[in-house]
């Protein structure tokens, strides 16, 4: 999957990127200035009028984390190209309300949103009330930071500054963070993880200012243009990622050395290799491929539709099952799948099915004895389960599980590395771009190097493993 920009004009009422535009461009630079504080510039020829419409823009690239933010400005450059200047979804929260209030933190951060867009829309990324208390594992002892009854009288502050002060100011009990829509998250962050995380310095390291942070290694900004054909040794390493964020400072993703000719040397090896190769080394390249309902039944088939010619594209014998609601665990239709891929594309993530394709003998059992495995694919802005994403760490029953005992899962993308499943997000709804990553191997390299036939008996209950993913 190469790089791409997608835009959307922007709406405070509720925002979804579902109908958005890939634009064409020359190249894009990411910086961040600041913790979770980003910006953003792209070229292109595309005219948007950015004086009547806010734009909404989503830059995304496998070698690094997506940006989506607001279009804040466009100037023109020689040769009639257009540079557009982005800032992440901080700039929603930019309002400066005057305000002198005394009420719970809960309340607080409520009236604050309000300033910033519609209460159904802002409000979303807020849990129920009850849902932030906590206590130190073990003790009877429990409180809730949302509870705290705090006084504020400001009128020169952000939004965003009056909110991370409530509650980064209460200890780091709650994180806050933005999902691709721009709505504010606010995830509970136990004091037993803020313990942990300290439990390995001494008392003077976390007391005493001497002891400095190394920064030398964060990524900060990353610089992409267009005709790349070598990375930079950074990337073939596969470790970019010393924050989750972007690429270290001064280094580009562009090479512009090679000739013509190698270029299209190049191109033609690798649509050569595209056809042959198999990256989950199964006997045959053939998959079986499912598709839960998403928008519609007929949309929802000319996506699969799509899918599924594309693979063939790729040299992939493809068995097009349909769309249903569960039938990427039906097991009659999954006995099909002999010597291949068991391909599931949802619109949502569930650790019932999780659990089916990673150990379930009835289920995983099957597709084992058929010398076939499991893969997933998320669509339709699915739950992310990928490191900084909102179910990272742990993902709840989905609304109509039954949970069979089990309330969740912790670490669900390092479950899915552990039993072998590979799993890919298609952020932009493009069956194209989803069939190109299916057969690129995912997004989980640790899951497609490791055996898919390993099937380790305590995962189904025993979902308390470490962070390894």
């Amino acid at each position: 999957m190469t790089a791409q920009i997608f835009v959307k004009p922007w709406s405070y009422d509720g925002f979804s990127w579902i109908n958005c535009t890939e634009i064409p461009f020359t190249e894009y630079t990411i910086d961040e200035s600041d913790f979770r504080n980003r910006t953003a510039k792209f070229k292109t020829d595309r005219f948007m009028d950015t004086s009547n419409t806010s734009w909404a823009v989503k830059i995304t690239n496998p070698n690094h984390e997506t940006f989506t933010g607001i279009i804040l400005k466009r100037d023109s450059k020689p040769n009639n190209v257009l540079e557009y200047s982005c800032q992440d979804w901080n700039r929603l929260y930019m309002t400066k309300p005057t305000m002198d209030v005394k009420k719970d933190v809960y309340s607080l951060i409520k009236i604050l949103l309000n300033y910033c867009g519609n209460s159904h829309f802002v409000w979303k990324g807020l849990l129920p009330k009850n849902k932030y208390e906590q206590g130190k594992y073990g003790s009877i002892i429990r409180f809730n930071p949302m509870k705290n009854v705090k006084s504020i009288s400001v009128k020169d502050k952000t939004v965003k500054e009056i909110i991370q002060n409530l509650v980064y100011g209460q200890k780091p009990f709650i994180d806050i963070h933005y999902n691709n829509k721009g709505v504010m998250q606010f995830t509970p962050y136990h004091i037993d993880k803020w313990l942990k995380s300290v439990a390995d310095f001494h008392y003077t390291e976390c007391t005493d200012f001497t002891y400095n942070f190394d920064t030398t290694n964060i990524i900060t900004k990353v610089t992409y243009q267009k005709q790349i054909w070598k990375f930079n040794k950074l990337f073939n390493t596969g470790k970019i990622d010393p924050l989750k964020n972007l690429v270290a400072t001064g280094v580009s993703l562009n090479d512009n050395e090679k000739t013509v000719k190698t270029k299209k040397t190049t191109a033609k090896t690798s649509k050569t290799n595209n056809k042959t190769s198999n990256p989950y080394n199964t006997k045959n390249k053939e998959v079986w491929v499912n598709m839960d309902e998403c928008w519609g039944s007929g949309s929802d088939n000319s996506y699969l539709n799509t899918f599924c010619d594309e693979l063939r594209g790729f040299g992939w014998k493809v068995h097009n099952l349909g769309v249903r609601p569960s039938l990427n665990t039906d097991y009659g239709a999954a006995s099909q799948c002999q010597n291949g891929i068991w391909l599931t594309i949802d619109n949502g993530v569930d650790c019932e099915v999780f659990r089916h394709m990673g150990h379930d003998e009835w289920f995983k059992g099957q597709l084992v004895r058929n010398n076939s495995r499991a893969v997933l694919a998320f669509i339709n802005h699915a739950g992310e389960i990928r490191k900084g994403g909102k179910y990272y760490s742990y993902l709840g029953m989905a609304w109509d599980g039954t949970g069979n005992g089990s309330p969740g899962l912790k670490y669900p993308a390092a479950y899915l590395a552990d039993c072998g499943v590979p799993f890919f997000y298609s952020e932009g709804n493009n069956p194209k771009d989803a069939a190109r990553l299916f057969n690129s191997g995912g997004d989980s390299k640790i899951a497609l190097q490791n055996d898919y036939k390993r099937r380790l008996s305590g995962y189904y209950n025993n979902w308390n493993w470490g962070n390894q993913y």
